[in-house]
């Protein structure tokens, strides 16, 4: 809902106090076109007194009234424009004794005087109201049911909505943070922990589970399971105490056992839904457990690194920058990420290397590998048979520890990512073709490693786009462009190669020729990595110079 309401969305609320009705009132409709929408509504009155009368809403001239009053009394504020000149500002309460809402031919709703009509005078055009100014002014009526009569009212009720939030949020308000146990660095005393685990604990300090970190969407869950089971359980109470009113009217001798037995079968169903409704609670007030202990250590790594309270961000910021580097260090082999291959397996083994070459994003909720936006259909049908069937991903706790204190997990250095497979370089190192000499085509491919590990990734989207312009003479084209579209090789290969020129031509342009702005961003190891496609087109090209040299020997 808006903040602001003109007159005529002001009037429809008073005269209905259906949101859904102010909601289809534009800003532009004059208080004639707002009695349409009065007079159209399906709805029964607020004020209705028994099932099925259908009496006439209050129409939108007493709602004008209403309002004109509220403005005389000072009780409500309207904001305006003198004479149609800005700026806007509040119509001064001592103008009001001598003005009328009404209508105009050329300035819409009026505020003016009843004896000037053609605005020669004192009068103020684009008038506004502060939304929940009215609507405290003009509450929503709710009447309480009784045994005869039950009135449904379906419409929106904002106002109670968030009332009847903020009492169940204050049952859980005071519930003390989950308690976890750690050890003094804040990692589980446990062998492995979860991808989540890993993460918040490299960015705050303290290893905390999935459950815990994604509270954010389950306490939403948690709040609305319980408003069910209150209802349920207000529904049944109501039940029990008109059976029990029932009995209690009814002469003990004129009692039937059917009129008893439905007060016995109310109050069981009532005490059951009452069991359901605390079950509710508790659950609600474990996540709100969850919630709190994420707030208090949020706080605690807020006031420990002097961040201020206007960084808002900085939670999600963080966790997404050590994401990143968890998944960078699983590609370069400086971590080891084990798992199981499926809900059947109960051990843990090691994720193959050949699966970091793929395009892969973390996914937190889930505690597994997803694929990254730009991934061809290829890459996503790979990482769909050999990435996603691996389940409950964990992290050894020791490497962990080595890891982020930036020693290692052993003596013997671990290799580095191959962007370039160091086997296709060597095999691309054997070839001596007489049309073309590869030296430089192998010097970029060692450049694009070494700037890769070294975290160089402005660089290596340069690199990528430099072995892409060289390469055509080595397919009888001038162009990487004309390869794609011309060169007969198969379709797959075709497909493959469009997706690489594409993709990471866009990207390294927009870091080449980007001009300075006032908030930019820096390319991350997913954001450049083609080294799948970059494999398929030295593949071919291994391939290709190999033919020409066999038939040179031939």
């Amino acid at each position: 809902m808006s903040s602001q309401w003109t007159i005529a969305q002001a009037c429809v609320w008073i005269a209905t106090r259906d949101e859904r009705l102010v909601n289809a009132v534009d800003a532009r409709d004059l208080l004639a076109n707002a009695e349409d929408f009065v007079a159209a509504r399906t709805l029964p009155p607020l004020d209705e007194t028994e099932v099925g009368d259908k009496k006439t809403p209050t129409p939108v001239a007493d709602a004008c009234v209403a309002l004109l009053e509220a403005c005389q009394a000072a009780a409500i504020v309207v904001y305006g424009r003198r004479r149609g000149v800005a700026p806007i500002v509040i119509v001064p309460g001592d103008d009001w004794v001598n003005l009328e809402i009404r209508d105009d031919a050329s300035r819409g709703v009026v505020a003016a005087s009843s004896e000037d009509r053609s605005l020669t005078s004192q009068w103020w055009d684009n008038l506004l109201l502060l939304a929940d100014a009215v609507v405290r002014h003009w509450a929503l009526p709710r009447r309480r049911r009784s045994a005869n009569v039950y009135a449904q009212d379906w419409r929106p009720d904002r106002v109670g909505d968030a009332v009847w939030a903020e009492r169940r949020q204050r049952k859980v308000q005071h519930e003390p943070p989950m308690q976890l146990r750690l050890d003094e660095d804040g990692l589980l005393d446990a062998v492995e922990v979860t991808l989540v685990e890993a993460v918040t604990w490299c960015a705050f300090g303290k290893a905390i589970p999935t459950v815990g970190w994604m509270v954010g969407e389950t306490i939403k869950r948690s709040d609305e399971d319980y408003a069910i089971a209150r209802n349920s359980y207000a529904d049944s109470l109501y039940g029990f105490r008109e059976a029990d009113r029932r009995v209690r009217a009814t002469e003990a001798r004129f009692r039937s056992s059917e009129l008893t037995s439905l007060r016995g079968y109310a109050a069981q169903d009532a005490v059951e839904r009452r069991n359901a409704m605390q079950r509710a609670l508790a659950a609600f007030a474990k996540q709100a457990s969850w919630r709190q202990l994420i707030v208090q250590t949020c706080e605690d790594f807020r006031q420990a690194h002097d961040i201020p309270t206007s960084d808002a961000g900085f939670i999600n910021r963080l966790a997404d920058q050590w994401e990143l580097k968890l998944l960078q260090a699983f590609q370069r082999g400086q971590l080891q990420c084990l798992g199981r291959r499926d809900g059947s397996i109960l051990e843990w083994e090691a994720l193959p290397k050949e699966c970091f070459r793929l395009p892969l994003t973390i996914q937190l909720a889930k505690n597994n590998f997803g694929i990254s936006d730009h991934a061809t259909d290829e890459e996503r049908a790979l990482v769909s048979v050999h990435v996603s069937n691996w389940i409950d991903l964990r992290v050894d706790v020791q490497q962990l520890r080595a890891w982020r204190s930036g020693i290692g997990i052993s003596a013997t250095p671990l290799p580095n990512f191959e962007y370039v497979n160091k086997e296709r370089l060597e095999a691309l190192r054997r070839l001596s073709g007489d049309k073309f000499d590869l030296k430089k085509l192998i010097r970029l491919c060692e450049e694009l490693n070494s700037n890769y590990n070294a975290q160089n990734y402005l660089s290596t989207a340069i690199l990528l786009r430099a072995i892409l312009d060289h390469v055509p003479p080595l397919f009888g084209y001038k162009g990487f462009q004309e390869v794609t579209a011309n060169y007969a090789g198969e379709r797959s290969f075709k497909e493959a190669m469009t997706h690489l020129n594409g993709m990471s031509r866009k990207i390294a342009d927009q870091l080449l020729h980007g001009v300075a702005r006032r908030s930019d961003a820096l390319p991350n190891a997913t954001q450049v990595n083609f080294s799948q496609g970059l494999d398929v087109l030295l593949a071919e090209i291994e391939r290709l110079l190999g033919e020409d040299a066999n038939t040179n020997d031939g």
